[in-house]
């Protein structure tokens, strides 16, 4: 990360701010929410899954979809001419 980084968990009262190099361990399938304190963040995302290797790729691959689908409707809110 090189940016502070703002998490929201869903469930749980408070939220977390996170300073370069910090890290936040979740609950599995936890719901978060992300955002960087300035443009220009950025994330790394690792998994310490003890289940089998099929599993984790199976929850890395929905990851990944997550993260596009988000990265292109803020790509569309970007472009989406003001009123």
């Amino acid at each position: 990360m090189r940016e502070r980084l703002w998490v929201t968990v869903e469930g749980q009262t408070d939220d977390y701010w996170l300073a370069e190099g910090e890290s936040l361990e979740l609950p599995p399938y936890a719901v978060v929410w992300i955002s960087a304190e300035h443009d220009g963040g950025r994330l790394s995302i690792t998994s310490c899954n003890t289940g089998s290797v099929a599993s984790a790729r199976a929850r890395m691959d929905v990851l990944v979809l997550w993260l596009a689908r988000c990265a292109v409707a803020a790509v569309r809110s970007a472009l989406r001419p003001s009123p």
